[in-house]
């Protein structure tokens, strides 16, 4: 893919931060990681993925229902096996073992993620630190909404 640097120092044991050039396969491996958090179990509502641009996160939301999709369907098998196969390193990068990437599985992510999409935070920073900022405008002692200046 290009090059890139994934980088966890400073973020968090499990987190990480993705810097790369376009055209380089971020998106791929966002979505890819994104994937595998919900397959290990992760509730959707408690992963996060950002990005910098509007449409570079509906991008993202597209892609995780597009690779989804492709990995329960039978209809198409080249896309259906490569998406599962990816689904399953995602898994073992996790270091989640012993995990069959079937249609079941794939079956029960989409559905948990379908379940959850009013909790999906997948969307540009400023608009998460935004909803931040307004979740906590009461704990810092404001009445109203923060704003940005």
């Amino acid at each position: 893919m290009g090059d890139w640097v994934e980088d966890e120092r400073g973020v968090g044991p499990g987190h990480r931060v993705v810097r790369a050039s376009a055209g380089t396969g971020k998106t791929h491996r966002l979505t890819g990681r994104y994937l595998a958090l919900l397959a290990a179990g992760a509730p959707a509502g408690r992963v996060v993925a950002t990005t910098f641009t509007r449409k570079a996160a509906a991008e993202v939301r597209d892609r995780v229902l597009r690779r989804l999709a492709e990995a329960c369907l039978d209809d198409e098998p080249g896309a259906r096996d490569r998406e599962r196969a990816q689904l399953g390193e995602g898994l073992a990068a996790l270091g989640v073992a012993g995990v069959k990437v079937d249609e079941g599985l794939c079956g029960d992510v989409l559905g948990r993620l379908v379940g959850e999409l009013e909790r999906v935070s997948i969307g540009t920073i400023d608009a998460l630190l935004g909803g931040w900022s307004g979740v906590l405008a009461w704990e810092l002692g404001r009445g109203e909404r923060l704003r940005r200046v």
